[in-house]
């Protein structure tokens, strides 16, 4: 059967590339593989990297 319209999904645990919403594999949701799209007018990308940045330091003084 031929699905049109319909658009592929990648598996981030296992990485299977597939057109269902769970793996069949590992059973884990599939998300898009593509990136963000990119705008210069990005309203909370200050907050998404001040959060990136404070995770990366909660897991350096986990690590300690």
């Amino acid at each position: 059967m031929i699905v049109l319209g319909k658009k592929i999904l990648k598996c981030f645990n296992c990485g299977r590339y597939t057109l269902l919403t769970g793996c069949p594999d590992c059973g884990f949701v599939c998300q898009s593989p593509k990136p963000a799209t990119y705008s210069s007018n990005d309203r909370y990308g200050k907050y998404r990297r001040l959060y990136r940045a404070y995770q990366r330091n909660r897991k350096e003084d986990v690590n300690r």
